[in-house]
């Protein structure tokens, strides 16, 4: 089989190299400078760190859980003036992709925005009623 590439540029296989009387030669370095900055696939590297992220699932609390979450929060909520001090297990879903990552908090309660369905601690963080798994009441019952 005949190679129509090869035989397209064969006149120029013997053909003098002509060098720049205005510009010196480049080094090897300098050549390969030239494309050191140049990235075909931007962002490629970050497509697969974010593709091998791992993100848990969200397990949603059974009736039984739900009934026991909303107890303990009715009593954070006719305690709220002692700031009752907990360690609570909550869910954040990802920005990016399906799941999220499970937390842990212990801290004091300040506020329970019941409306908005949001527990706000001492410290001003802010987690959604509707995320919570677990509550575990330090000083209280």
């Amino acid at each position: 089989m005949i190679n129509l590439d090869k035989d397209r540029y064969a006149y120029m296989y013997d053909m003098e190299y002509k060098k720049s009387a205005k510009r010196k030669r480049m080094t090897q370095t300098e050549r390969a400078a030239q494309f050191g900055a140049f990235r075909a696939l931007t962002g490629y590297e970050d497509e697969i760190e974010e593709t091998g992220r791992i993100t848990d699932a969200w397990l949603e609390p059974d009736e039984y859980e739900k009934e026991q979450l909303d107890i303990k929060l009715r009593y954070i909520r006719d305690n709220i003036d002692s700031m009752p001090q907990v360690v609570m297990k909550y869910f954040t879903p990802d920005d990016r992709k399906k799941g999220g990552k499970y937390f842990t908090k212990n801290a004091r309660v300040k506020r329970l925005r019941e409306f908005e369905r949001r527990v706000v601690f001492s410290d001003g963080e802010e987690v959604p009623i509707d995320f919570i798994t677990s509550i575990e009441i330090i000083n209280g019952v």
